[in-house]
């Protein structure tokens, strides 16, 4: 199926989507904090914000550290900006530079293991079992904190593809008949 900029997004992630389609909760935000590095680097004219929102699959999900992928690898590398392990919530925060927020995006890798791993990605509409049998990454675009869910990921990867980030996200809203702000 086409769409209005003639794009097409995988089929694949269409039917990831939809399985997930309870996964559009959570709000986030990024604040701007003042001037200073933050701790990450850069100048005094480089202003901090802080990067935070949800990550969500079916319920929220729990142990999951989010990061701002400045090299584009899909993992959370040493020196990359990154929350703490989120809660039961689903909740994450980070603080980087206003440059780096604007040029990498979110990932939020999700591990598959034991249940009773500090590292196992857990689904509050399960908590006694692990969220996923195999690892895969959650992403959200460069620019904002927010929810990082399968949906935010089919925009990233509308993004990817050379999509501008609003058609992206109105080809994934039209492919699955919901209202662009329910992504998020």
């Amino acid at each position: 199926m086409r769409y209005s900029t003639g794009r097409r997004l995988p089929y694949s992630l269409t039917i990831i989507a939809a399985l997930a389609m309870a996964a559009c909760g959570g709000g986030g935000s990024s604040s701007n904090e003042g001037s200073g590095d933050g701790g990450s680097g850069g100048g005094g004219s480089d202003p901090s914000v802080t990067l935070s929102g949800e990550v969500a699959r079916i319920g929220t999900l729990k142990n999951v550290v989010v990061c701002l992928d400045l090299n584009g690898n899909d993992a959370c590398d040493g020196g990359e900006p990154a929350s703490s392990a989120t809660g039961a919530d689903g909740r994450y925060s980070l603080s980087t530079t206003a440059s780096k927020a604007a040029a990498a995006r979110l990932i939020a890798p999700v591990k598959a293991g034991d249940p009773a791993a500090a590292t196992t990605a857990i689904d509050s509409r399960n908590p006694a079992e692990a969220a996923t049998t195999a690892d895969y990454v959650l992403r959200r675009p460069a620019g904002s904190g927010g929810a990082i869910n399968p949906l935010t990921t089919l925009v990233q990867a509308g993004v990817a593809a050379g999509m501008k980030e609003s058609d992206a996200r109105a080809n994934v809203a039209l492919q699955l008949a919901i209202g662009a702000a329910k992504i998020d």
